[in-house]
C-alpha cells in the first residue's frame, strides 16, 4: 500500500504513488511541451551576444577585447562580462569578443 506524500513543490498532498499535485504537475508539463528553441531564447532575453556571434562570422574576423590582438571568427568567445547566471544582462553593453586564451584565463580568474 502507498501511502499519499506531500507535493515536492508547494507541499500539498498527491495521490498515491505521485511526487507533485495535480496544478504543479500541469505547471511543469506546460514547460516541458515548449519547444527547446522557445526556452533558449527566453533565456537569453534579448540576444546580443547572438547578434555579436553572427557580426564576427560575417566578418571573419575580430578584436580581443582584452589584448587587442586580431583573430579569426572561430578563434574568438564573446563573454558576458557581468555572467547571466549572476545576473549580467543580454545586452550590448555587457558583452564584448575575447580570444580564447583571453576568455579561459577569465573564466580561471571568476573561480
Amino acid at each position: 500500500m502507498q501511502i499519499p506524500r506531500a507535493c515536492i513543490d508547494c507541499g500539498t498532498h498527491t495521490a498515491k504513488g505521485r511526487t507533485r499535485c495535480q496544478p504543479c504537475l500541469r505547471k511543469i508539463r506546460r514547460k516541458w511541451d515548449r519547444p527547446s528553441s522557445q526556452r533558449r531564447r527566453e533565456r537569453t532575453a534579448e540576444g546580443a551576444a547572438r547578434r555579436l556571434r553572427y557580426a564576427i562570422n560575417k566578418h571573419g574576423s575580430a578584436d580581443c577585447a582584452a589584448c587587442g590582438n586580431t583573430f579569426q571568427a572561430r578563434q574568438i568567445d564573446v563573454d558576458h562580462i557581468i555572467p547571466l547566471g549572476q545576473g549580467g544582462p543580454d545586452s550590448e553593453e555587457n558583452i564584448r569578443p575575447l580570444c580564447k586564451g583571453c576568455h579561459s584565463l577569465r573564466a580561471v580568474k571568476s573561480l
